[in-house]
Formats: C-alpha cells, sequence, structure tokens
C-alpha cells in the first residue's frame, strides 16, 4: 500500500528510535499482524492479558497473548463474512460473532488450547471473567427479531424485555404501533449480576438497557435505563426531558458498577445533535457526560471502561477518529497523545486520523487500539493499520519527546481529509484500486493503493 502522505524525517526518525519498548519504557507495544494482512484488535481480558480482534483482509478471529508474546488466528479465510471479537476471559476463551446479515452466528475460540467452535443457537457477545457465563443474542420465536439471551451451560435463555408501553415511546408510524423490535445482551459483569445490553429501536440507534439478577441467582429483570433519556422520533422538535438522539452503550466495567455510553443531544431545532460519552454509574442511577458543545458537530464514540470509571473511546467521524481517554475524577477526556505525550504513535495516529481507542482492563492499566500510520522505513514507504496495547503505568508515557519536533502545518496540510472512488463514493483509507484524495488544502490527488 501506497499513500500521498509523507511525515517528516525528524518526527519518523523519533518514532522508529521510539519504538521498541525496551529501549525506550514508554509503554507501547506493537501487536505483530500477519504477513500481508492488518490486525484490528479492539477488546481485551479484564486482567490485561490478552488481546483480540480480527485479520483485516483474511477476516479471521485474531488473538495476542500480552504475556507470551504470541498470537494465534481462528477461523476460516473469507471475503464477505465479519469475524468479530467481542469479549475474553482472563484465561484466555474468547467469544464473537462472524457471518453477514441474517447468517450470523456466535463463535468460541479459547487460545490456551487452540480450540474453537461455532455456536449457531445464536450470536454470542459477552463473556464473563472465569470464562463461565456468556451472553448475546437469537432470533426469537417468531423469526423476525433478535432477542437477548444468556447462555448458561448447555442452556440458552432468552431475557425479558421492555413493552411498547413501557418504553415510554410513541411510534410515528400509524400504521405500526411497535417500536421495540428486539434486544441483544452485549456484556456482562464478572459476578453475573449485571447483563447490559441494547433495544432495538425503529431509528436502530440502540439505546441502552441493563438486565439484574434477580435474589434467585438465576433469572434477571429489565431495567430500562434509557426510558429517561432517549427520543424514539425522528420528528422531534426540541423539548427539555428525553431529547437524546443516541443512548448507546459500549462497555460494562467488570465490577458492574459503570456503563460507558455514546450520547448525542438534539439540537433545539431538532436537525442536528450534539454528541458526547457517558459513564452511568448502575449503582446510584446517575449519569455523568461529556458533551463536544463547541459548535463543531463533533461526532465521538465511547467503548471500554476500568473498574473506576476510567473510559476510553475517540472522537471524529467515519476515518478522522483521534483516540481519547476521559480519567475517573476528570472534569473532561483528552487525546490519548496528549494525556501520553511520550508515545509519538499516537501522535502520528492522530495527525492522519484513523485512531480508535477500543478497550481497557478492569484495572485501567492496558488500553487496547488501533491507528493508521503511513511511514518511510530506508527507502521504502508502508502504510496501514497497526494495533497496539500499551502500559499506562510505564515511566516514559508522560514524558515528551524532547527530540521530536511538533508536527509542521505543512505536514498536518498533506494529510488526505477523505477518500472517494471513481464514482464519488466515500471509501476508507485501505481502499484497494483508484481513488482520490481531498487534502486539508483543497487540493486533490489521484492515487493507486494495491
Amino acid at each position: 500500500m501506497r499513500r500521498t502522505l509523507l511525515f517528516s524525517a525528524a518526527l519518523l526518525a523519533a518514532a522508529s528510535t521510539m519504538n521498541a519498548q525496551e529501549t525506550t519504557d514508554n509503554g507501547y507495544t506493537a501487536i505483530p499482524a500477519p504477513e500481508n494482512d492488518n490486525a484490528i484488535m479492539f477488546s481485551i481480558s479484564p486482567n490485561g492479558r490478552y488481546v483480540g480482534g480480527y485479520t483485516y483482509v483474511d477476516n479471521l478471529f485474531y488473538m495476542y497473548d500480552t504475556k507470551e508474546k504470541t498470537t494465534k488466528s481462528f477461523g476460516e479465510v473469507s471475503e464477505d463474512n465479519s469475524a468479530d471479537l467481542r469479549s475474553i476471559s482472563n484465561e484466555g476463551k474468547a467469544v464473537g460473532v462472524f457471518g453477514s446479515g441474517s447468517d450470523t452466528y456466535g463463535y468460541v475460540c479459547n487460545f490456551a488450547d487452540g480450540t474453537s467452535k461455532t455456536i449457531e443457537a445464536g450470536m454470542t457477545k459477552g463473556i464473563t471473567s472465569d470464562g463461565t457465563f456468556m451472553t448475546g443474542a437469537k432470533i426469537d420465536e417468531s423469526g423476525a427479531y433478535w432477542n437477548a439471551v444468556y447462555f448458561d451451560g448447555e442452556n440458552t435463555v432468552a431475557l425479558p424485555e421492555p413493552s411498547t408501553k413501557w418504553a415510554g415511546w410513541k411510534s410515528t408510524d400509524p400504521d405500526d404501533p411497535e417500536v421495540v423490535f428486539g434486544s441483544s445482551a452485549d456484556f456482562v459483569s464478572a459476578d453475573k449480576s449485571v447483563i447490559a445490553g441494547s433495544i432495538i429501536d425503529p431509528m436502530s440507534t440502540y439505546p441502552a438497557v441493563v438486565w439484574r439478577q434477580n435474589r434467585d441467582g438465576k433469572t434477571y429483570s429489565v431495567d430500562f435505563i434509557s426510558r429517561n433519556y432517549f427520543c424514539c422520533n425522528p420528528d422531534y422538535m426540541g423539548t427539555d426531558a428525553n431529547n437524546y438522539a443516541m443512548f448507546e452503550p459500549m462497555g460494562l466495567s467488570e465490577n458492574g458498577k459503570w456503563l460507558s455510553l455514546t450520547v448525542a443531544i438534539y439540537t433545539p431545532d431538532g436537525w442536528g445533535a450534539t454528541y458526547g460519552v457517558g459513564r452511568y454509574d448502575l449503582e446510584t442511577d446517575k449519569l455523568e457526560q461529556y458533551l463536544y458543545d463547541d459548535d463543531s458537530n463533533t461526532e465521538c464514540y465511547a467503548s471500554g471502561i476500568a473498574n473506576d470509571g476510567t473510559l476510553v473511546g475517540w472522537k471524529g467521524g467515519f476515518n478522522e477518529e483521534q483516540g481519547i481517554i476521559w480519567k475517573a475524577g476528570a472534569e473532561a477526556p483528552q487525546l490519548l497523545s496528549e494525556a501520553y505525550p511520550g508515545v509519538p504513535e499516537f501522535k502520528e495516529f492522530d495527525t492522519i486520523l484513523g485512531h480508535k481507542t477500543c478497550a481497557i482492563s478492569s484495572d485501567g492499566r492496558y488500553i487496547v487500539g488501533y491507528g493508521y500510520y503511513d511511514r518511510i522505513e530506508g527507502e521504502t514507504e508502508t502504510a496501514g493499520y497497526e494495533s497496539y496495547v500499551f502500559d499506562t503505568t510505564a515511566p516514559g508515557a508522560t514524558t515528551a519527546i524532547e527530540a521530536a519536533p511538533a508536527i509542521s502545518k505543512e505536514t498536518i496540510s498533506k494529510a488526505a481529509v477523505a477518500r472517494y472512488d471513481m464514482s464519488g463514493k466515500r471509501v476508507g483509507k485501505n481502499f484497494k484500486g483508484l481513488s482520490i484524495q481531498r487534502l486539508q488544502t483543497g487540493k486533490t490527488v489521484k492515487t493507486l493503493n494495491k
């Protein structure tokens, strides 16, 4: 792959020098990718040992053992089916989904013994830290909707859903009064007392719902926490109550206390939304949020959350992402590159754009994510996605690199802000073939990616 973006030699030299963790001890470790492929890693076990995701080209499930420094792939090479590794136990048992459309199935793989199996009973999305209990979704009896479930041994048990009346929403279609079109159980606490996921609404924005374990230790009651926030109405014109266009769950802390959320609040005219991230205290039912209300219409997305409430995610829309961290007790999120200036890769990813901070260990020490790079190694230009695991406690992580100058405006201006195919459709950074790149200067450049 080749692209037109070139970084200053000084920055690249500094990045190359700082790349080896054993030399700099800045906490950054690039996860090795398969030959001729990229590793997209976005999940981590609560104890921080195992990292998971998929391979970009072959669509294989992919895992990395941070202790043994080894990788394993699972599944079969496919050009069409996705391989989405969602959650990992402390012993390396992982669950995910694969397939496309209605032909989507669950998948369980184990790093320790290399075994794997397809789960045809439903999609597997969450797993407890001890690996004994899984959550997900299956097609309901009508064959039309997904229903949240948990997998307890050999049993697949459906979780209750709120009724249309309980949801508190009103349908805008007089011929169809329904507003609840299914559910999904995406996350589970270590002790199984809390399951978190979403309701499928008519606009497919997936507002958050929580299931709390009853006293019998087996059944669950639904707690529709979005009811007082989310507005299921595309014709919304601005009210003080239920004015959230998005209230989507993105992660659950291992201890079951914190739920991370992507939130968006309708603007008064109803034509736009202000985006933000939120952490919901499930013990007190209190929402803490940060909104990017600087009139920039900045999109942002939460992802993982630690036991103390430290949240990670990214700001920026498609192909314009920059990694963020919102530390426990802090008033606002920071760019990861600003919080940890000792890691030049974070600055590199944020400058090119395409940086997603995806997961965090339960103690908040380890962070997993990936970003897009474009580097010159010797006389060869290389580009692609690089995934990483980052130790926030490393002594060099917060020490700025004196040898690396700030990236100049001239360098930044060379970065492509958008890419399109020859028909004018916007495409991703790894688009293969002839594409048109629009630079920050306004100039357009035609390039060929192989």
